[in-house]
């Protein structure tokens, strides 16, 4: 758990500081609140990745990587822009790409070596 923890914490640091530098242009209180939501959403978002990846997977018969995927990184996706337009945030889309991107590529991994071990076990 503390691997994830430190991992979450890094994950709140980079996408927070990329959300404020993407809205810095911006008024800066809308900055600094972009910056807050995406370190908080980040944080949650990547200690509960590899779990709800995984449930997904296993959820869906036969399992998929390719529909878990999508189901994963639509709803994270949602959380993210749904908690930033709430926020007020200025670039939204500018200010989760990146977030979107990295998670589905840990998303990725994630259901890769699930797969493998799935078929493993046939």
């Amino acid at each position: 758990m503390s691997e994830k923890l430190g991992y979450a914490i890094l994950s709140a640091l980079i996408y927070g500081s990329w959300a404020f530098f993407a809205n810095g242009g911006d008024d800066p209180t809308s900055a600094v609140s972009a910056g807050v939501v995406q370190a908080v959403c980040s944080f949650g978002i990547t200690l509960s990745l590899a779990i709800f990846s995984v449930r997904v997977f296993l959820f869906l018969r036969p399992p998929s990587v390719s529909i878990s995927l999508l189901v994963v990184v639509s709803g994270f996706s949602l959380i993210l822009y749904v908690m930033h337009w709430i926020a007020g945030t200025g670039r939204i889309f500018v200010t989760i790409l990146p977030s979107i991107i990295m998670g589905g590529l840990f998303c990725f991994y994630i259901l890769r070596k699930e797969a493998l071990i799935y078929a493993g076990n046939k």
